[in-house]
């Protein structure tokens, strides 16, 4: 449904280029280098119009055990022991439909039963998961943090995922 409404929405226009509330953004080319640049070219656009500065989080992921591992990421570390209240709150802030498919699961504190927790105390997510889900939680809990730390520098608003359409994502069969 959502491929099927973007086409109509771009039809009779030239654009190859779709900021999607709430998903992000969509470029369409006619090869995978023309959207690499025209990529570049808008993330470049987005940082000067909103004068950032600061990189974007490089993550990584410690690996304690076989299915064990451990954020490895400063920022992400930094963003949980300045942001508890927010971080704690995270499953009634979804940005993205991401974060709803791979955040359900999220417990917090050291002794929760969760494959993924997040120890607010020491800024530390653990994982019980294999290593590609847990770099893909890392990579959607830093994009999460960036964006609400940027929202919040910018004084703008966050524009949440309602739990209606949260409980339509999570219903959905092909995000299983």
């Amino acid at each position: 449904a959502l491929t099927l409404g973007i086409r109509d929405a771009i039809k009779g226009t030239s654009s190859h280029v779709i900021f999607l509330g709430n998903h992000g953004l969509i470029i369409s080319g006619e090869n995978s280098k023309d959207v690499h640049d025209m990529h570049k070219k808008v993330d470049a656009s987005i940082k000067e119009k909103f004068e950032i500065k600061d990189a974007y989080p490089d993550i990584s992921i410690k690996k304690v055990s076989e299915k064990s591992f451990v954020s490895d990421t400063p920022y992400i570390k930094q963003f949980i022991l300045n942001n508890n209240t927010i971080v704690e709150n995270m499953n009634k802030n979804i940005l993205f439909p991401d974060q709803i498919v791979y955040g359900e699961t999220v417990g917090f504190g050291v002794d929760h039963p969760s494959d993924i927790t997040i120890d607010l105390n020491s800024g530390v997510i653990q994982y019980k998961t294999s290593h590609g889900e847990a770099k893909v939680f890392e990579e959607i809990f830093a994009s999460w943090a960036f964006i609400v730390e940027n929202i919040k520098k910018f004084g703008f608003t966050l524009k949440t995922i309602s739990e209606k359409d949260g409980e339509f994502i999570s219903s959905m069969e092909s995000e299983k």
